[in-house]
């Protein structure tokens, strides 16, 4: 019992103390909404994806709307841990990331 819980005193002292960020990122940029016609039929349909999936493929310009800009803040969430022991690249830091997943996976 008294090893157990030295083992997890010892196991806690070595864990990386983290603490969480949120990061706001202002983003600017000039859009050009999309306005399609409405379909006849599927084959219209069919036939402007298989024209736009064209290796030169060239939307018209009738299909642009005005320009218009538009300014967002979106948040970076983000966790820093620092390790408790020292290490040789102390000033190294990684920066990793978890992937495309919604919620972190």
């Amino acid at each position: 019992m008294l090893l157990s819980s030295a083992l997890g005193v010892l196991a806690a002292a070595q864990r990386p103390h983290c603490f969480h960020l949120n990061v706001p990122v202002e983003v600017s940029s000039r859009s050009y909404p999309v306005q399609l016609p409405v379909f006849e039929d599927s084959y219209e349909t069919t036939h402007l994806l298989f024209l736009s999936s064209k290796r030169d493929a060239v939307l018209p310009s009738d299909y642009l709307g005005e320009a218009a800009n538009f300014t967002r803040t979106f948040s970076i969430h983000c966790q820093y841990c620092e390790a408790t022991q020292k290490h040789d690249r102390e000033g190294a830091v990684q920066l990793l990331t978890h992937g495309f997943g919604w919620d972190r996976s």
